[in-house]
C-alpha cells in the first residue's frame, strides 16, 4: 500500500493536510462526513469510489478533478503527487 509523506509548504510553512474518503457504500452518510472536516486546515480531500472505478480530488481553492480508471492520479494542487489509479484499485481488488 502506498503512503504519502506530509512536507512542509515552504510559501505558507505548514504541513499540507490530505484527507481521503472511501465511497464504497457511503452514499447515505459520505455527504455529512464531508461537511464536518474541518475545511480551514485540509488542503484535498481525496475521494475514492471503487464501485465507479474513479478518484475525485477537492482542492481548498474550490477545484475539483476526477480521475478515470487507467488515468494518473495527478491534481494540480500537489505537484509531484502521482501515481497510477491502477494500484489505488489493486489494494481494493484483493479479496
Amino acid at each position: 500500500m502506498r503512503t504519502l509523506d506530509v512536507r512542509l509548504d515552504l510559501e505558507m510553512g505548514k504541513p499540507k493536510v490530505v484527507v481521503v474518503m472511501p465511497a464504497y457504500n457511503a452514499e447515505k452518510t459520505l455527504h455529512m462526513t464531508y461537511a464536518e472536516l474541518p475545511h480551514d486546515i485540509v488542503d484535498l480531500v481525496i475521494l475514492v469510489d471503487d464501485r465507479t472505478r474513479t478518484v475525485s480530488a477537492y482542492s481548498s481553492d474550490g477545484s475539483t478533478t476526477t480521475f478515470g480508471d487507467g488515468s494518473t492520479f495527478a491534481p494540480e494542487a500537489f505537484p509531484g503527487l502521482e501515481f497510477p489509479l491502477s494500484e489505488i484499485f489493486a489494494e481494493l481488488d484483493v479479496p
